[in-house]
């Protein structure tokens, strides 16, 4: 036991020195144990620090008489009662008060009613076996990939902890380390003999640690799901950098809230075990730290400064706007889980996939991204008028960079001007064998529109004032485009045409012939890059129908 100061609901643990340094105004009630090295303080109010003198009644330690009251009060302020711990006046003596052994019990009470449960769950995300929990497990050929250095049939995957303690008191079983007094005792000693005095010590500290827990115990606690996809994506984000330089990731710890969307963890090597891809397997983590204790304290700073030579090394010579940002269609990310998934030594169960499909695909919220075409060539449109032409007038260059999205609407000016069998339709038709695409411009009659639908398109967006066309066409197949101004105004023919028609009205007669999807045009700030309309677009969600799935 270290010494114990307290102050009205404040406890700090310190040493002898520590006291006489930096308190020299305390009163100290000191009470031996069988190590008189190991004693017991506890600060009462200011004063004079001094050590009182040892009573000759066997386990008594000796308080001043003038010292009681102070004594008294401080365990009055912890809600302690003092006549618990038998503090007697000494039957006709002038020496003072005792305090008997019961005092180091005190210690403990103190101690343990400043404690607070705070477990939790975390994830650990293995790609590796995890060979000291399960026996045999490198032997089964069902579970383990054969040669393989311990990697799982099924690939990474998600183990959810549950939060213990590293140690507990062997008398209460509480945690040590919610004690707010551990860590000053812990920096006043030194890591090392404080692991050595305390936590080597089974009479003070047993080792605990996390215990992994099935998913079912804590459905109600945290949500399951989205916390595999969120670790899942970390780590292979994370992989995907560590294979630019031939690192693996063999295991790693996340903290993700309740709701399984934020990482209050810190995530750097020290939650991890990295091994190199290379005949060597040089590793990037503290194992050597837990084999060899501060022995090692050298050796595994040398690997971190290798380690992060090697990362520094790669993001200087490959700086994002040269890389990722010019990676139009992928993240490196999904590349690493494309390759996973093509791996056909692994035999990932199909709730892995799944969650490995979920994580690679489309966004949360569909973006439907659209591209305007006048002559064959990518252009820029502010308010309905052909402004410039972009990507080099290369639709090529265009579609590599708007791939990166599922869904992708092009829109045929010269169809939409009046123009028929044009250039930009047929490159449209070629578009739509490799791409999602949608189309619209120029689709004035069912014909137009079979014509596009045959050709791969899946979906062929058309004007609102149509209703008779819009009846015609299938409406799994449809999207029907309506263009307002600042007041919610319907336009047509080109929007050239206001109708004084309020959007919502329209959409309620749109309703009427099965029209579900809708795609809102505002002409006012099209093609301005000055963003969206954001205050209209909240009005207008308010006061849209139900039935309309999509806009």
């Amino acid at each position: 036991m270290p010494w114990l100061l307290a102050s009205k609901r404040v406890i700090h643990l310190v040493t002898f020195e520590t006291v006489v340094k930096n308190y020299p105004t305390v009163y100290i009630i000191l009470h031996e144990f069988a190590d008189p090295n190991i004693c017991l303080a506890l600060l009462c109010r200011k004063g004079a620090c001094i050590e009182p003198k040892k009573s000759t009644h066997q386990n008594k330690s000796l308080i001043a008489a003038e010292h009681v009251s102070h004594v008294t009060r401080f365990f009055e302020q912890i809600n302690i009662n003092p006549s618990t711990y038998h503090l007697d006046r000494v039957t006709g003596s002038s020496e003072g008060y005792l305090v008997n052994t019961d005092l180091y019990l005190l210690a403990d009470a103190i101690v343990e009613s400043y404690l607070t449960k705070t477990t939790n769950t975390h994830c650990t995300l293995w790609n590796g076996t995890d060979k000291n929990s399960y026996y045999d497990i490198l032997e089964n050929e069902n579970i383990v990939l054969p040669n393989s250095n311990g990697e799982y049939l099924c690939g990474p995957y998600v183990r959810l902890d549950w939060r213990n303690p590293n140690h507990i008191s062997p008398k209460t079983r509480k945690s040590l380390n919610e004690n707010p007094y551990y860590y000053i005792y812990e920096q006043a000693v030194g890591k090392e003999e404080f692991f050595n005095k305390i936590l080597a010590n089974k009479s003070y500290a047993i080792p605990f640690g996390d215990k992994n827990i099935t998913e079912d115990l804590v459905t109600h606690l945290i949500d399951v799901k989205q916390t595999k996809l969120s670790a899942l994506k970390m780590f292979m984000i994370i992989q995907s950098y560590f294979s630019q330089v031939n690192l693996l990731i063999k295991d790693v710890c996340f903290m993700v809230d309740k709701n399984g969307e934020k990482f209050w963890s810190e995530v750097n090597q020290d939650c991890m075990r990295i091994t190199a891809i290379d005949s060597n397997q040089n590793k990037f983590d503290k194992d050597i730290w837990r084999a060899g204790g501060s022995a090692s304290r050298e050796q595994i700073l040398q690997k971190w400064n290798a380690f992060n030579r090697i990362l520094i090394e790669y993001f200087m010579k490959n700086k994002f706007h040269q890389t990722e940002l010019l990676t139009y269609n992928s993240y490196f990310y999904t590349d690493e889980i494309e390759k996973l998934l093509k791996n056909t030594q692994l035999r990932i169960p199909t709730n892995l996939q799944e969650l490995w499909l979920t994580i690679r695909g489309k966004n949360p919220r569909s973006v439907l991204v659209t591209m305007d075409m006048f002559n064959g060539q990518p252009v820029l449109v502010k308010s309905s008028q052909v402004c410039e032409v972009h990507s080099d007038g290369e639709y090529g260059q265009a579609m590599e960079k708007l791939s990166i999205f599922p869904d992708i609407l092009i829109v045929d000016l010269n169809g939409a001007f009046g123009e028929t069998d044009t250039k930009n339709r047929q490159i449209i038709k070629k578009l739509a064998q490799k791409h999602h695409i949608y189309m619209g411009g120029g689709l004035r009659s069912l014909t137009d529109v079979e014509d596009m639908l045959k050709s791969s398109v899946r979906r062929c967006v058309v004007a609102s004032a149509d209703d008779v066309l819009i009846t015609k066409i299938p409406k799994e197949r449809l999207v029907v485009e309506i263009s307002i101004n600042e007041q919610n105004e319907v336009l047509i023919h080109g929007r050239q045409t206001n109708t004084h028609v309020n959007i919502i009205t329209k959409i309620n007669q749109l309703i009427q012939i099965d029209v579900n999807i809708i795609s809102i045009t505002f002409v006012q700030s099209e093609g301005h890059l000055s963003g969206i309309p954001r205050q209209q677009i909240r009005n207008l969600f308010i006061q849209n129908p139900q039935n309309i799935e999509r806009i």
